[in-house]
């Protein structure tokens, strides 16, 4: 079983929805995208699902 597939806690799901809050206030995420991505980051279950979100992020 690869990192992928274990699965994540609510500590790792938060750290995600932090970086993606940071994203925003910088303008760097619309709102709507932001919205998106959240729901994504607190429905995932693995860390797979967890590492595109805020990898994607504009600098």
């Amino acid at each position: 079983m690869g990192r992928e597939d274990m699965r994540a806690g609510d500590a790792e799901r938060q750290a995600v929805a932090d970086t993606l809050k940071v994203a925003l206030d910088e303008g760097r995420l619309e709102l709507h995208e932001y919205d998106e991505r959240l729901q994504r980051a607190y429905a995932a279950r693995t860390y797979g699902e967890l590492d595109g979100l805020p990898g994607t992020i504009p600098v």
